[in-house]
């Protein structure tokens, strides 16, 4: 029976609970401060149990000292500020097999190269929670413009209120899954206004847009503004575009390929929820030792350069005079 240990029974870490109930057995233990939250989400987890043929147990502890010695998954899904923390307490109290991050891994930029060292070290692999790379329609993309040599790819993201800061990282890792690069630029002077705060406290949201190149002829636009409206992904490529609107209740991608004369063709799109998503990491990590997220040594260096990015930002627009980028 695969053992699990979730650091974080909050939003985020609560409907990965949930995608836990799809594993046909497994023996997992719940960790937060918070009485009141692990109380949520195990109910949450009850909801999906109840219409599964999951067999185990979930415990709920607000003390990692109740963890067994050994786990096969870790994931850890603190907000950033506190990940760091939850990691090192977590190896005083169990050796996992794997470990899962989520994203923003941390708001230090130190953080990242200090925790791949202790990873190496321990012999651990770890994978950040990227999840459009398990989307089948994005797998279905790269797997196309492979086949077909693609060229001079670009990415355009646009939405408002999607929350730049927070969530950027998960396009730009989209981007290097899709463009196979490895190193990039990111160009902040698009970004508009004073960063604000967000609408969970302690951390900073900016509007405008960044844009991203790498050496290949690659290009990448993130756009987020003032007003809300749902948010859309167009990649357009020398042989095909498409059109994807991931932020509507029903969403639906467009497309066209240029032996086609371009013809738009439309089809409903499925996004799946992050409680659709995480047994399947499980899953693949228990029988090939791998999963389709980035491993943390891929998602490093772009995090690094996105958290520097940022953090020029905030010192040069908001007089911000710490070593810590406030966003999770």
């Amino acid at each position: 029976m695969v053992r699990i240990a979730l650091i974080g029974a909050g939003q985020i870490g609560s409907r990965h609970l949930q995608a836990l109930a799809h594993l046909p057995e497994a023996e997992i233990w719940i960790y937060d401060v918070s009485e009141a939250s692990l109380q949520v989400a195990i109910e949450r987890f009850q909801q999906v149990s109840s219409t599964t043929d999951f067999v185990g147990n979930c415990h709920l502890v607000t003390n990692m000292a109740a963890f067994p010695a050994h786990v096969d998954v870790a994931f850890i899904t603190t907000t950033a500020q506190h990940r760091r923390q939850a990691f090192d307490q977590m190896l005083q109290h169990t050796m996992p097999r794997f470990v899962v991050f989520e994203k923003v891994l941390f708001q230090r930029i130190q953080d990242l190269e200090e925790v791949k060292a202790e990873l190496h070290h321990r012999g651990i692999p770890g994978y950040v929670n990227f999840p459009r790379r398990q989307y089948p329609v994005y797998q279905q993309l790269k797997q196309s413009i492979l086949a077909d040599h693609d060229r001079s790819i670009h990415l355009q993201v646009t939405g408002g209120q999607w929350g730049l800061a927070c969530n950027g990282l998960h396009f730009i890792d989209l981007f290097s899954f899709i463009t196979g690069s490895e190193t990039f630029e990111i160009d902040a002077k698009g970004l508009t206004g004073v960063p604000f705060e967000s609408k969970r406290a302690g951390f900073f949201e900016v509007n405008g847009t960044l844009r991203v190149t790498d050496d290949r002829g690659n290009s990448m636009a993130l756009s987020c503004l003032e007003e809300p409206f749902a948010s859309n992904v167009s990649i357009t490529t020398t042989k095909r575009w498409m059109t994807i609107s991931e932020g509507v209740a029903q969403p639906m991608q467009a497309s066209g390929k240029a032996n086609d004369g371009w013809k738009p063709e439309s089809a409903p799109c499925i996004i799946p929820y992050q409680s659709q998503l995480s047994h399947l990491v499980v899953q693949d990590l228990m029988k090939t030792g791998t999963c389709d997220l980035p491993s943390y040594d891929e998602a490093l260096p772009p995090h690094a350069k996105f958290l520097s990015t940022l953090l020029t930002h905030f010192r040069t627009h908001m007089g911000w005079n710490h070593d810590y980028c406030p966003i999770t």
